[in-house]
């Protein structure tokens, strides 16, 4: 695959012929964004449960 190559302009040229190039963004956007606030969903749960305080994140 070229994606396992790191062919990227290759996967680039393949999506804008078969107009899949704003799919693809688009999708990607959605994920990243989903694991970004997975990641701040888990780390504010750990937080409350050891009952942290705000103010233990700046020291």
């Amino acid at each position: 695959m070229l994606w396992e190559k790191e062919r990227m302009d290759e996967i680039i040229e393949t999506l804008q012929k078969t107009g899949l190039e704003k799919a693809y963004l688009t999708t990607a956007r959605k994920k990243l964004l989903n694991g970004f606030l997975t990641g701040k969903n888990r780390l504010v749960s750990e937080a409350m449960s050891k009952d942290a305080k705000l103010t233990d994140f700046f020291e």
